[in-house]
């Protein structure tokens, strides 16, 4: 911080999966790993697009401490579900954000379970249409 209380720069880190990544059921899978945030408080968001294929299929999503130390507190995990279109699957955003107060640097983790009756679930690169960074995550240092 400058000597008037502004921030004088943003630190941020940001990334995006680059495949899409199957889920398994009843099991955590590591959907995004983020970059090393250094020591202090960030506030990460993340945004995670499943692909449900079935009517009683649902995705759990959390945010947690991977290889850092730190104390994640708000909106940390979600769960989304299966809406039936019209021959096609349900595709579903899950959208997570924490402040995120880092004591020793590392990684945040955004995993995600297939539960109930869920039988091929994946998390999506792309949407529909082809449009890139469907998942991914924003880290910003705020202080």
């Amino acid at each position: 911080m400058s000597s008037s209380g502004r921030v004088s720069s943003l630190v941020t880190e940001s990334g995006a999966i680059a495949a899409d990544v199957a889920l398994a059921q009843n099991t955590l899978t590591t959907v995004i790993t983020t970059a090393s945030l250094g020591v202090g408080t960030w506030l990460v968001s993340a945004g995670v697009t499943v692909a449900v294929a079935a009517a009683g299929e649902s995705i759990d999503v959390e945010m947690v401490a991977g290889t850092a130390t730190a104390t994640l507190t708000g909106h940390t995990s979600t769960v989304v579900g299966y809406q039936a279109f019209v021959g096609s699957a349900s595709y579903k955003c899950a959208e997570l954000s924490a402040v995120v107060v880092v004591t020793v640097a590392g990684t945040i983790i955004i995993r995600c379970e297939m539960a109930g009756a869920a039988t091929a679930c994946t998390a999506k690169a792309t949407t529909v249409e082809g449009f890139a960074n469907a998942t991914g995550y924003t880290a910003v240092k705020v202080a």
